[in-house]
C-alpha cells in the first residue's frame, strides 16, 4: 500500500468499490489485476500484493506463468520477461513450488496451420502478409494453456482498455467473451473492474462497448 495515509484511504475505498462487482470470479479479477501490473510495469508492491492474493485464492504457480506468457505479445516480450523474473523472486521468498510445465511450442512461422478465426484473418489481411503471419504465430503458440477462454477474453479486453485499442481488437475480444459464457453485463463488469487502473480509460472503453452492443442489436 501507499505510504501516504490519505492516498491509502483513496485507494482502499476505490478497491473495495470495484471488488464488490459480483459477476466476475475472484480468479478473473486477479488476472485482470496482473494484466494491469504487467502492461503498466508496476512490478513492485502492487504486483507482489496481487501475486500473494492469487496464492490465497488457489491460483497455481503455473497459472500465473501462463497468464504472463499469454499477455506477452501485447505487453512486449521484454516486459513479460521482467514480470517472470519478478514472479520467480516472489515465489522463492514465499517458498512456493513453482516447477514450470515444459511444453513443446509450435513456433514455425511458415506453418500452414493458422488458428486465428476467419473474421480475424480477414481484418489482418489489410495490414500485410508479414503481420498476419506474425499474429498467426502468436495464436498458434498459445493454443495449449491452463487458462479458460473466458479468462483469456477478459485479460485481452483489459489490455485493450489499458492501451485504448478500442476498435478491432476490443470488439474481437468482447466477442470471444460473449461466445464463451459471459453475458453482456458480465463483460461490462470486466471493463468496469479496470477502472481501478485508470478511470478515464474505462470511461472510453465503456462508451466503445455501448456502441458495439448497439451495432449487435441493430444486426439482430
Amino acid at each position: 500500500m501507499a505510504t501516504d495515509p490519505v492516498l491509502v484511504q483513496l485507494e482502499s475505498a476505490s478497491e473495495a468499490h470495484v471488488w464488490r462487482l459480483a459477476r466476475l470470479t475472484p480468479r478473473e479479477k486477479i488476472f485482470i489485476c496482473l494484466v494491469a501490473d504487467v502492461c503498466q510495469s508496476t512490478l513492485g508492491t502492487s504486483f507482489a500484493r496481487h501475486v500473494a492474493h492469487a496464492h490465497r485464492e488457489g491460483v497455481t504457480a503455473e497459472d500465473l506463468r501462463e497468464a504472463v506468457r499469454f499477455m506477452a505479445y501485447d505487453s512486449g516480450y521484454h516486459v513479460a520477461a521482467a514480470a517472470m523474473d519478478r514472479l520467480d523472486e516472489l515465489e522463492r521468498s514465499e517458498a512456493v513450488d513453482a516447477t514450470a510445465r515444459v511444453q513443446a511450442i509450435a513456433t514455425r512461422a511458415d506453418a500452414t496451420e493458422n488458428p486465428l478465426p476467419g473474421f480475424v484473418r480477414a481484418r489482418l489481411d489489410d495490414l500485410g502478409e508479414h503481420f498476419t503471419s506474425f499474429m498467426g504465430l502468436q495464436s498458434r503458440m498459445r493454443s495449449d494453456t491452463t487458462l479458460s477462454q473466458r479468462e483469456r477474453a477478459f485479460m485481452t479486453m483489459t489490455i485493450d482498455v489499458l492501451y485504448q485499442t478500442l476498435d478491432d481488437t476490443f470488439r474481437m475480444h468482447t466477442t470471444r467473451a460473449l461466445n464463451n459464457g459471459a453475458d453482456r453485463e458480465t463483460v461490462r463488469e470486466a471493463v468496469c473492474f479496470g477502472s481501478l487502473f485508470g478511470a478515464a480509460r474505462a470511461w472510453n472503453a465503456l462508451r466503445a462497448l455501448n456502441d458495439y452492443y448497439a451495432e449487435l442489436d441493430a444486426r439482430a
